[in-house]
This record gives C-alpha cells, structure tokens and sequence, in this order.
C-alpha cells in the first residue's frame, strides 16, 4: 500500500541523520519535507522515505 506511512522509529532516524549526520537545521529538514507535500513526518509516505533521504543528502552536500 503506497498511502502507508513511515515507521516512528523510520521518523526518529531521518531526523537524526538530517541533524547529527547532515547537518541540517529544522527549517532546512522541514523544506525538504514541504517539496514533497508533507507536512510532518507522521504522514511521510513509505514509498517516499529513500527519496527524501537522498534529497536531505542533496541539500547538506550543497551547502559546503
């Protein structure tokens, strides 16, 4: 089912890595998040998740 969305613990990792790993402020993260019609991560699609990701990733590599 593609409407399913990520995981609390799926959730906890993306914002951990934006943060810890990335870099990347709330606002940035929330941006990211905005490109894809998402509003919180409680309603990240699964499908969407590696997307975002890479997306994130994009963004932090940009930046330097």
């Amino acid at each position: 089912m593609f409407d399913k969305p990520i995981s609390q613990a799926q959730a906890t990792r993306l914002w951990m890595i934006a943060r810890v790993e990335l870099k990347l402020q709330d606002c940035e993260v929330r941006a990211v998040l905005a490109e894809y019609g998402v509003t919180s991560t409680k309603f990240l699609p699964a499908y969407q998740y590696k997307e975002i990701m890479n997306r994130l990733r994009q963004c932090a590599d940009a930046e330097f």
